[in-house]
């Protein structure tokens, strides 16, 4: 762990000699499942300003959103956040957060003066994903804030909760029905338990997380 944070040291500062005026940091993010059998899958975090947008309440998500709320998987967003100007920094954690309390961490670099968001998959949905955006990364070192993520639904699925279209628990589909999806991003309303899925295990109310950002360096 201390090598890992040496090298990202090292990486801020070199950053900081090509851009004396902004103060850069390393932080981390723990990740802490509130759901009581939703795994989280690996989440993908941006760096960016504060005018952008990785989604917005009543658009369409962004094909690589769709993706990673359906699958889990991160690629193609990268690839989207990659063609941003404005996002300076994407990093994709590597490890899913299990349900009942559990936590995973991510380190990363950035500039105090820009903003985070981060998303992820809960594994045993359609096409559900806890989301947060705009979260500050100014603190000073030792410094952390904390913050409630809500979850999301991304509009690219219909929720029939059939296995073939989930890939958690107790499910390994992957594919895809796109036929009757919402069309566009909006708070989820919960599981419905028309299909494969079982409310004690389940089920999750609107907030699922708990994320802490860290400035270690």
């Amino acid at each position: 762990m201390k090598k890992f944070i040496l090298a990202l040291s090292i990486f801020v500062l070199g950053l900081t000699s090509v851009a004396q005026a902004q103060e850069f940091g390393v932080y981390r993010i723990t990740i802490k499942n509130l759901t009581k059998g939703q795994f989280i899958t690996p989440p993908l975090i941006a760096i960016h300003d504060s005018a952008y947008k990785l989604f917005t309440l009543g658009d369409p998500a962004s094909p690589g959103l769709q993706v990673l709320a359906k699958d889990g998987a991160t690629a193609l967003l990268q690839a989207e956040l990659g063609a941003v100007p404005s996002v300076y920094n994407i990093v994709a954690g590597t490890a899913a957060t299990a349900p009942a309390g559990g936590e995973s961490e991510v380190f990363f670099a950035g500039a105090t003066t820009v903003d985070l968001s981060i998303v992820a998959m809960l594994a045993s949905t359609n096409d559900a994903f806890m989301g947060g955006r705009g979260l500050s990364l100014n603190l000073q070192v030792g410094q952390q804030n904390e913050t409630f993520l809500k979850v999301y639904d991304a509009g690219a699925e219909d929720n029939i909760e059939a296995c073939i279209y989930i890939p958690g628990t107790p499910c390994t589909g992957n594919d895809s029905d796109t036929e009757t999806n919402e069309g566009f991003v909006h708070p989820h309303p919960g599981l419905a338990f028309n299909g494969d899925l079982t409310p004690l295990q389940h089920a999750f109310a609107s907030t699922v997380a708990k994320v802490t950002i860290l400035r270690v360096e």
